[in-house]
């Protein structure tokens, strides 16, 4: 247990060091909308919640693919488009996974990945990361045309658990039975025990970060 607890006060002890006094939110937009914006197509969806992850816009760095020097934006995370939004006084833009590595905020990161989005809960230096794809789901009720009138869609944000390696997504179902056989049918065993003695919680990313790695070298992914 003292090792579980040391990997994971290491984990979220790891940061960035924001300093947020000097944010000025269009002092990057000349380079954001040459080099990594997309043409704003909104997805046709009628939602009458808030669409974004935080509540109000966020200071963050941008990692770039093809820059050493990090970008300093305002922004919000769009959970309909599934990318972030840059405001101006006139225009919106959203900013393209191609071209960015991650996103960093003061307590919350993302990564790009083949062209998407996901949220980073862990990092492992052992060469994995577990990752969330973040966004709302629309669900239509059944209903029988013609006979019942078409009910309004409900909507729940979602986040899909995945654990990354070299690029490689692997799908992840947060519940025990699934994750003891991650490791294999002859490790089943062990995995379940060292669940119950660490008493971890396989829903919380960064518990279950601390799991893969103390059984790294037998995931089957």
């Amino acid at each position: 247990m003292k090792n579980l607890l040391l990997l994971l006060f290491g984990f979220l002890t790891f940061g960035q060091n924001f300093n947020t006094t000097d944010f000025d939110s269009n002092s990057n937009i000349d380079i954001i909308q040459r080099e990594i914006a997309l043409r704003y197509q909104p997805k046709d969806v009628a939602y009458y919640g808030s669409k974004y992850y935080f509540k109000q816009d966020q200071p963050a760095y941008i990692d770039l693919y093809e820059s050493d020097e990090p970008l300093k934006v305002i922004t919000n995370y769009n959970l309909i488009d599934e990318t972030f939004d840059i405001k101006t006084a006139v225009d919106v833009f959203k900013l393209s996974p191609d071209k960015i590595k991650k996103v960093n905020f003061k307590d919350n990161s993302f990564v790009s990945v083949n062209g998407k989005f996901y949220e980073l809960y862990y990092k492992s230096d052992l060469g994995f990361e577990l990752v969330g794809e973040v966004f709302i789901k629309v669900e239509l009720p059944h209903y029988t045309p013609g006979i019942q009138e078409k009910p309004d869609p409900s909507f729940r944000k979602v986040s899909e658990l995945s654990i990354k390696i070299n690029d490689r997504l692997r799908k992840i179902d947060r519940n025990r039975g699934f994750v003891s056989n991650m490791f294999g049918k002859d490790n089943s065993k062990q995995v379940k025990q060292f669940i119950k003695t660490n008493k971890i919680k396989v829903k919380n990313a960064i518990l279950l970060g601390s799991l893969i790695e103390n059984f790294y070298k037998d995931l089957e992914i």
